[in-house]
């Protein structure tokens, strides 16, 4: 009985499915909105790493990511690089090895203590 209803069952979604038509999907669709969207547009500012001696800033540029380097003080030493010009200029900063820590923390909430 078990697989008389399985087998029933698995025929009647094959014959659904085969009867299904779906509309063409819009994923290709240019829209203009976006197309007028620019580069320019990008955001200046993508963050930046604290060090004792540095502070690395890193913006979005035409070609790519822009990074400025000020000392501890805010002093600029060096702006719009690339990352090649950094690794040049700046060898003590490795750029692949910096990491982030937490961008935001949230107050301990009154529930969880």
């Amino acid at each position: 009985m078990r697989v008389g209803t399985a087998l029933a069952v698995a025929l009647g979604f094959l014959w659904v499915t085969s009867r299904i038509d779906p509309e063409p999907s819009n994923a290709g669709f240019k829209n203009e909105a976006a197309l007028a969207y620019s580069k320019a547009d990008l955001p200046s500012s993508l963050g930046s790493f604290e060090g004792r001696d540095y502070v690395l800033r890193v913006s979005a540029g035409a070609d790519g990511p822009r990074y400025t380097v000020t000392d501890a003080s805010g002093a600029i030493l060096a702006d719009g690089l690339t990352q090649q010009q950094v690794y040049e200029r700046f060898p003590e900063l490795q750029l692949e090895t910096m990491t982030a820590g937490p961008l935001m923390l949230a107050p301990e909430s009154r529930h969880d203590q």
